[in-house]
C-alpha cells in the first residue's frame, strides 16, 4: 500500500491510497480510498491547490509544502511508524488544532 496527496480546485487536500492485489495496479479491482485531510483557504475562501511537495527527513519527519495562487502553506511533523498504514492525517490535524 502506498499513500499520496491529491489537491483539488476547491482547495481540498485528500490522502489517496491504492492497494494492489496480485493482479497489479491495472487489475480490475484495486482497493482505493480518498480521505479529506485539509482545505486551503485564502482571504476570499477556499483556493485551488497549485502544488504539493512531500519530503521525508532522515529523522522520521515529514515536510509538506502546498501552494495556492497567493499563499504557501507548510506542514511538518512525524508520521507514526509501525502502523499497518502510514497516514498523513496526523500532520494536518496538528495544523487544524493551531487554527482553533
Amino acid at each position: 500500500r502506498s499513500s499520496d496527496l491529491v489537491g483539488t480546485v476547491q482547495g481540498q487536500i485528500y490522502e489517496a491510497e491504492i492497494s494492489t492485489s496480485e493482479g497489479g495496479l491495472f487489475s480490475t479491482n484495486p482497493d482505493q480510498y480518498f480521505r479529506l485531510l485539509y482545505t486551503l483557504n485564502e482571504e476570499s475562501g477556499p483556493a485551488p491547490v497549485c502544488c504539493i511537495e512531500i519530503e521525508r527527513g532522515s529523522d522520521g519527519k515529514c515536510f509538506i509544502i502546498t501552494t495556492t495562487r497567493k499563499r504557501l502553506f507548510q506542514f511538518v511533523g512525524k508520521i507514526p511508524e509501525g502502523a499497518e498504514q502510514q497516514s498523513f492525517s496526523s500532520l494536518f490535524s496538528i495544523q487544524k488544532d493551531r487554527k482553533s
